[in-house]
């Protein structure tokens, strides 16, 4: 079950993040930020496990906290945010705001804006900017992010944390602006360089960011549109947007205990992750 359908009032609004070690969107609240505070160290040092997550998720739903494996709705938001992490470093977030609904207490679903925020250097990050770019703001969306145990080149088994976008019922396809072929003359040039993998991982997602960001301008410039159409017609809901904007970014994610490493980690195997792959 995905979180509503999208609703033409704003209703409510709620702030969602994609977690490695639940595998899967969720809804920030007291018993989510409850259980997921609570995980010992090293199972946050170890990363996306399906067991792990499998236990997690019961927690997070017995506990009352609500998550799920994507959004639908109408795509209304997009920024590129700054915020401070749980161990005091600022970060940049990619924030998505979707109008949809959300079960109350009740089980009930009412109308509510969410803005879904994904650390913006991170494997899932870019690859959500790179299909944001041939997304069209008002209109159905499906956004889905979810983790697969998968084999490394290492031959260790790492979690492959994916994105997928649908508008309208159809897939939204990436503009990649590290294409394959040069990602890989970059790898096999710091390889010969005697750089071990997770150095490799580093570079590679730095060369990638780099390349991502002229993406990031034509979407907020699509998004400047999109508002600027939307207040003409008088549907304004820049409360909303202000809302979303204001929000308190530290999780317990971000407090990952050695998070460059743990990054990294995931990063090895993010890098065999196919950006075509629809994993809705």
């Amino acid at each position: 079950m995905a979180f509503g359908s999208g609703n033409k009032s704003s209703g409510d609004t709620h702030n969602a993040k994609y977690s490695k070690l639940l595998g899967q969107i969720y809804l920030e609240s007291d018993a989510s930020r409850s259980v997921l505070g609570a995980v010992p160290d090293e199972v946050k040092r170890a990363g996306f496990n399906d067991k792990t997550a499998r236990d997690l998720r019961k927690q997070v739903q017995d506990g009352g906290g609500l998550f799920d494996g994507s959004l639908e709705g109408k795509m209304t938001y997009f920024a590129v945010n700054k915020g401070t992490d749980g161990k005091g470093i600022e970060r940049e977030y990619v924030k998505v705001g979707m109008r949809t609904e959300v079960p109350n207490a009740k089980g009930e679903l009412k109308p509510a804006t969410v803005f879904l925020s994904v650390p913006l250097k991170s494997n899932e990050g870019l690859s959500l900017v790179h299909k944001l770019v041939n997304a069209e703001f008002g209109d159905d969306t499906k956004l889905s992010m979810f983790a697969q145990m998968k084999e490394g080149k290492d031959g260790r088994m790492y979690g492959n944390h994916t994105v997928g976008l649908k508008q309208n019922g159809e897939t939204v396809k990436p503009v990649l602006p590290f294409p394959n072929e040069e990602r890989e003359a970059m790898r096999a040039k710091l390889k010969a360089e005697g750089e071990d993998n997770e150095d490799i991982a580093k570079e590679l997602l730095k060369a990638e960011y780099k390349k991502t960001l002229p993406q990031i301008e034509v979407i907020a410039q699509r998004f400047e549109s999109y508002r600027e159409e939307r207040k003409a017609s008088g549907d304004d809901h820049s409360h909303e947007e202000a809302e979303g904007a204001a929000d308190r970014q530290s999780s317990n994610e971000d407090a990952l205990p050695n998070e460059a490493a743990a990054q990294d980690r995931q990063q090895v195997a993010g890098d065999e992750m196919s950006f075509d792959d629809d994993m809705i």
